[in-house]
């Protein structure tokens, strides 16, 4: 009897494993989602944990929302919703890259913003300021006109290390140089037209450009820092002399710094090619953004000799008008 007993309860102990391996066989951690794709639903069950599962069961997350990032490093079904919000805004970027850019700036910044940034900088510019305790860029970052030639920036003011996506080398045979000198191609076109002007004209006939030189152009944001940084170690009041790396107009490749060939650049005010230039640039789009009536705006010391690409249109209007970049833009 004690066998049959024991013969009977091994017999139910192994039909309820079978049952239960069948169960487990024919378990479906998707029953209750509500989307019925079958491609979709097999990458679901194969990268989502039970957790995940759970989760957009219960918000009726559909496969579309995520299923294109599901299989990139460092997916997060979680923010699924910002993945889909940005890559309809950057159709363009690939999931990688989609899943990175939402990953690496989402506790700084949302969706629009990024992408606004994103218009004006590169990702590694926007990540770049972001994350990096820079005492440089510790104020507002522009990004409504960062790439375009009225571009601002001051002490207040800030481009970050973004660098310009067009530089052109200025052509030696145009005007001089002290080196191999780069401005963008709008300022580097306005300054030829410029020189030919200056050529035509009888003060300045037989000369190449007037006999001007450029002495410096576009400054990248390591080079103003090395300078920056120089200068803040020698002297007092550095901030009143050069502007910090991000701030600086010749990081936006539209401001050159001239002189005449064997003449110091402080004299260069005393020359005619200064007030030839004081009373004609504006017409080719340059302007005196270091000038000394502008001191009370930029807190530098006067640069009769720097000279900056705004267009034509801006320079008009800040010449007739008598008034500042900063205040043509109404900043």
């Amino acid at each position: 009897m004690e066998k049959q007993k024991h013969i009977f309860v091994c017999s139910l102990i192994f039909i309820a494993i079978i049952c239960l391996t069948i169960m487990n066989i024919k378990y479906d951690r998707l029953s209750r989602y509500p989307y019925q794709e079958k491609e979709a639903r097999e990458i679901i069950d194969k990268y989502l944990s039970d957790e995940e599962i759970e989760y957009i069961i219960e918000y009726s997350i559909a496969p579309n929302v995520f299923i294109s990032f599901i299989d990139v490093d460092g997916f997060n079904i979680y923010h699924a919703s910002e993945y889909k919000e940005l890559s309809k805004l950057r159709w363009q970027n690939t999931p990688d890259e989609i899943v990175e850019m939402v990953e690496k700036t989402r506790d700084y910044i949302d969706i629009q913003t990024l992408d606004s940034y994103l218009y004006q900088y590169t990702f590694d510019e926007i990540l770049y300021l972001l994350t990096n305790d820079d005492p440089y860029t510790d104020n507002m970052i522009i990004c409504d006109n960062a790439n375009e030639d009225i571009a601002y920036v001051d002490d207040n003011y800030s481009i970050g290390i973004k660098a310009p996506n067009n530089l052109e080398t200025i052509d030696n045979n145009i005007i001089e140089t002290s080196g191999n000198i780069e401005l963008t191609h709008n300022a580097n076109e306005a300054l030829a037209n410029m020189c030919k002007a200056m050529e035509h004209d009888e003060a300045f006939a037989n000369s190449k450009c007037g006999d001007l030189m450029i002495s410096k152009g576009y400054v990248s944001y390591s080079e103003q820092k090395l300078l920056y940084d120089k200068l803040q170690s020698s002297i007092d009041n550095v901030s009143g002399t050069i502007f910090a790396p991000g701030h600086d107009e010749h990081q936006l490749g539209l401001a050159f710094d001239v002189s005449v060939s064997g003449l110091d650049e402080v004299n260069f005010y005393k020359t005619n090619q200064y007030l030839w230039l004081h009373e004609n640039a504006y017409k080719f789009g340059f302007i005196e953004t270091l000038s000394e009536k502008n001191m009370n705006v930029t807190n530098k010391v006067a640069k009769p000799y720097h000279f900056r690409y705004v267009t034509k249109e801006m320079a008009l209007k800040i010449h007739d008008q008598n008034i500042t970049l900063k205040e043509a833009l109404n900043k």
